[in-house]
């Protein structure tokens, strides 16, 4: 577009040099050639041309304001049973807890609200929590009995969430490899769900079928009813009971799918992917 600006103004200004030196030509003849045939003309052109990229910069704008509105629940509640006892949410992958990874892939997706949900090693999990990431509104609330399912943690995270949110991403604390692309791909889609409550990305396996993954993210009105319902249920039954209002997003991406419960899940990664989690010496 520069191109054209300078080759197009080049050749009003040879006409104007003309205009001017012509034994018939004037001073004011010359300027009427550069306004005329150049400024007016080629700003013009000019506003045509870049209206492509406005439009394009004004779809970033939209999209960016609209993931900025949407809220993340983080569920960091568990008992890590089937890891010793220990929080999964402490585990290291290149030096940082998975906790605060989620918490950085989080801010760099755009999300500004997030509450977390602890209960079993709360007070080791508020240690990693003590320094989160520029411009993350961090809230801690502490399940008082984490023992009675996810559904109940998730109340209490809903709960505990800015009104002004549009949408509420929904997030697990044991995926290692979720990162801020991912998320911000997951937000996107979500911004184009059309009428849908809730989205979740399905992942296809080499077998041919499909593995539905996390997070999901679910719209104002549903994380509403969620947080008010007396009975709350899990997600998975929600999707059963209401399929035509759930935008099933078919992906390849396997992050969305790969989540840590056992000690040979950190052995399979690593055999897989190459990434080495391990538990930090201090970890209880």
């Amino acid at each position: 577009m520069l191109l054209v600006a300078i080759g197009w103004m080049y050749v009003v200004l040879m006409m104007a040099i003309a205009e001017a030196m012509h034994p018939n030509g004037t001073l004011l003849g010359a300027v009427m050639t550069v306004v005329l045939y150049g400024a007016l003309p080629l700003s013009v052109v000019l506003y045509i041309m870049g209206s492509p990229g406005r439009r394009a910069a004004r779809r970033v704008q939209s999209q960016t304001q609209a993931q900025a509105q949407v809220a993340a629940v983080l569920l960091a509640a568990g008992a890590g049973a089937r890891m010793g006892h220990r929080p999964k949410g402490l585990l290291q992958i290149n030096g940082q807890t998975l906790v605060q990874r989620q918490l950085h892939a989080l801010q760099q997706a755009g999300v500004r609200h997030v509450v977390v949900v602890l209960g079993h090693h709360a007070q080791a999990m508020q240690t990693a929590l003590a320094n989160p990431p520029a411009g993350l509104h961090l809230r801690q609330v502490t399940h008082a009995q984490p023992n009675v399912g996810q559904e109940a943690s998730l109340q209490l995270g809903l709960q505990a969430l800015p009104e002004a949110a549009t949408g509420v991403m929904l997030m697990l604390v044991d995926q290692p490899l979720i990162e801020a692309s991912d998320l911000r791909d997951l937000l996107h889609v979500f911004t184009h769900r059309g009428e849908h409550t809730m989205v979740v990305p399905r992942v296809r396996q080499a077998s041919g079928g499909h593995q539905p993954g996390n997070p999901v993210v679910i719209d104002a009105a549903l994380a509403r009813q969620w947080r008010d319902q007396t009975n709350p249920v899990t997600g998975r039954q929600w999707r059963a009971q209401h399929p035509e209002q759930v935008y099933w997003w078919d992906t390849d991406n396997p992050h969305y799918t790969i989540d840590l419960d056992t000690p040979e899940d950190l052995e399979q990664l690593h055999a897989h992917s190459g990434h080495r989690v391990q538990w930090p010496s201090s970890a209880p």
